[in-house]
């Protein structure tokens, strides 16, 4: 998780801020910085969603790139 929050942290975002009529404050993104704030947020739900149902099993690099290349021509 820290890793992830680093590479967050790293991106220059300079947000705007304006009022609304009511005096609520707004932050304005560059649409291209908020999607890759998107991204990184899916991303990191991603990884913590999968943490927790890690149960400790692993399996041999070579078989991991055996399953990867058999996805692949599967699909």
């Amino acid at each position: 998780m820290e890793k992830l929050t680093r590479k967050i942290e790293k991106r220059s975002i300079r947000p705007q801020y304006i009022k609304d009529s009511a005096g609520n404050r707004l932050v304005v993104l560059l649409q291209e910085n908020y999607n890759a704030d998107m991204e990184d947020m899916a991303d990191s739900l991603t990884y913590l969603q999968e943490k927790l149902k890690d149960n400790g099993e692993r399996i041999e690099m070579n078989e991991a790139f055996r399953l990867i290349e058999l996805n692949r021509k599967l699909a």
